[in-house]
């Protein structure tokens, strides 16, 4: 799962690099919610590396964004290039 993460944001910087001023948005495809823990779990650990390249936010409900904090229980989590 870590291998594949490390694509996902590899490919996020090379989108993000060509579309500046684009978010990518993304959540788990489950109900549970099990996946979105996963990505929140995976964010975490690399944190320290993520932003360095990206501010990243968590979406806690439909009109509520904030800069991601590691343990709180986000719906969905958005990234930007830095600038």
């Amino acid at each position: 799962m870590s291998r594949v993460m490390a694509t996902v944001f590899q490919t996020m910087l090379v989108f993000l690099e060509k579309y500046p001023n684009k978010l990518v948005y993304f959540k788990g495809s489950d109900e549970s919610g099990v996946r979105t823990r996963l990505y929140r779990i995976l964010i975490t650990r690399e944190i320290e590396q993520a932003l360095k390249l990206f501010d990243i936010y968590g979406q806690l409900s439909s009109s509520s964004y904030e800069q991601f904090t590691p343990d709180r229980p986000y719906i969905t989590f958005i990234f930007q290039l830095k600038r």
